[in-house]
C-alpha cells in the first residue's frame, strides 16, 4: 500500500510538472495507482468492477451512517467537481487560497467518494 501511495505522489508530481490538465481520466489513473496492489474487485448488477484499475464506482456505499450520491451521479459530479477547480485555480496566486482551494477540492472528491476503494 505503501509503495502504491509512493507511486501515485511521484505520477502526480511528474504530471503537474508538465501542466498536465486535470480530467476524470487522471483522477481514475490517481486511483489505479493508489490502488494497484490492493484493489478488490466487486461484483454488481453492471459486471465486475476491478478496484486496481481506476474504474468509477457501480453500485452505491454507505460508510457508517454516511450515504454517498448515487453511483449514477458520479461522473457528472466528478466532472463538475473538475470544472469548478478549473475555474478557479490560474486566479489563485495566494498561497492560502491555493491551500483552500486543494482542500476544497479534497473534502469534495471524497464526499462524491467515485471509488469504491482509496477515495481518500
Amino acid at each position: 500500500m505503501t509503495l502504491d501511495h509512493e507511486s501515485a505522489l511521484l505520477f502526480i508530481i511528474a504530471a503537474a510538472k508538465q501542466n498536465t490538465k486535470l480530467t476524470s481520466e487522471f483522477i481514475q489513473q490517481v486511483n489505479a495507482k493508489v490502488m494497484a496492489k490492493t484493489g478488490s474487485v466487486y461484483n454488481t448488477v453492471f459486471g465486475e468492477i476491478d478496484a486496481s484499475k481506476g474504474t468509477f464506482r457501480k453500485g452505491n456505499v454507505v460508510a457508517g451512517n454516511r450515504y454517498f450520491p448515487n453511483f449514477d451521479k458520479v461522473e457528472a459530479l466528478t466532472k463538475k467537481l473538475i470544472d469548478t477547480i478549473a475555474s478557479k485555480i490560474d486566479s489563485l496566486t495566494d498561497v492560502s487560497k491555493q491551500l483552500e482551494l486543494s482542500f476544497d477540492a479534497h473534502f469534495d472528491l471524497v464526499s462524491i467518494h467515485p471509488f469504491y476503494d482509496g477515495n481518500g
